[in-house]
């Protein structure tokens, strides 16, 4: 059986969720943080590998644009709102 990126993307969001609420209930105060920057950053991974993805199903399954964008949106509305809380 084969996944569909979208399942994947959809999996990557929710591991980003509960990682951030963990992270946001230990941490009570933050005086520095050294954030990485260039590619090293998450969100830089997260955007190269859904492109990735959306390339491969575009690829595959030849999608209309309309639900590759849809795709990406709900994907990165996810990671945004996890981020934000």
């Amino acid at each position: 059986m084969k996944i569909k990126p979208i399942y994947i993307l959809i999996l990557c969001a929710c591991i980003l969720s509960i990682q951030c609420k963990q992270k946001a209930a230990a941490i009570v105060t933050v005086v520095t943080t050294s954030q990485k920057t260039g590619t090293d950053n998450l969100a830089y991974r997260l955007g190269k590998f859904s492109l990735d993805l959306t390339a491969n199903d575009t690829e595959r399954f030849k999608p209309r644009p309309t639900i590759t964008s849809r795709m990406l949106g709900l994907t990165w509305t996810a990671i945004f709102d996890a981020w934000s809380r």
